[in-house]
């Protein structure tokens, strides 16, 4: 919301899902962030698995199960 807020240059939008979202663990920030750049949440090397709104849980799920495989996925 803050990223949305900050925009004055040209139109923004919010996108609400129609189904029921699983809980979520995240915390949102008051941060900016850069229009057009990644949020890393996981650092890692090798191998990358990369999210968007609330594939994010599946994904961090996914480098645990990865960590079983001595591979350390970079989840953004």
């Amino acid at each position: 919301v803050n990223t949305a807020l900050a925009i004055n240059d040209g139109p923004c939008a919010f996108r609400y899902p129609r189904l029921t979202a699983e809980s979520q663990d995240i915390v949102c920030g008051e941060d900016i962030l850069e229009i057009g750049k990644a949020k890393i949440e996981r650092e890692g090397e090798r191998v990358a698995i990369i999210c968007y709104g609330l594939t994010l849980s599946h994904g961090l799920k996914a480098a645990d199960e990865l960590a079983q495989y001595n591979l350390s996925p970079v989840v953004v």
